[in-house]
């Protein structure tokens, strides 16, 4: 097992998932999310899609099974050799025209909407922001996106019984 205080208890065998859950890369792979899905299909709901949320949320025994299941093991392997070879650039269109030792470039937006367990986006330039970090990960573009992290994202609406709004804001961890 892997342990340090921010990053949960891991089989070895599972020694990259936090890896994987921390790269934001998983949100637009579906064989990455379907990893955590396949983990634990309740807790993955119930922590909105939210991977890191879920590994410190998750039963230990069923972190111990999958390390042992040939099915969930092939999916989690095939997950992170894409996840490598993203991250290598080779053979993108970045690469092709640059090289893949370019120096990165950095993006800064004061809000990314990249996946809605992470609600740190408003509107519109989320949006954009978003596309643009997406967009540069399919080209293999070195791109670092800078933005904020609010410690509280924006509020969840609903309408009580006697009619009035009412405001729910929940801390981002």
């Amino acid at each position: 097992m892997t342990s340090s205080p921010h990053v949960p208890d891991l089989p070895q065998r599972l020694d990259r998932l936090f890896e994987l859950a921390t790269d934001l890369w998983w949100t637009w792979n579906a064989a990455a999310r379907n990893v955590f899905r396949d983990l634990d299909y309740q807790l993955w709901r119930a922590t909105d899609h939210n991977p890191v949320k879920l590994l410190r949320l998750i039963n230990p025994e069923r972190l111990q099974h999958a390390a042992q299941d040939p099915v969930f093991l092939r999916q989690y392997d095939s997950a992170l050799k894409a996840l490598d070879r993203a991250r290598s650039g080779e053979g993108t269109w970045w690469a092709q025209r640059h090289g893949t030792n370019s120096k990165a470039i950095a993006y800064f937006s004061a809000e990314f909407a990249i996946h809605q367990s992470l609600p740190i986006y408003a509107g519109g330039l989320g949006v954009l922001a978003g596309d643009h970090c997406k967009e540069a990960s399919d080209l293999g573009v070195p791109l670092i996106a800078i933005g904020f992290m609010y410690p509280q994202g924006y509020f969840r609406q609903s309408v009580s019984g006697e009619g009035w709004q009412e405001e729910r804001y929940h801390q981002i961890d």
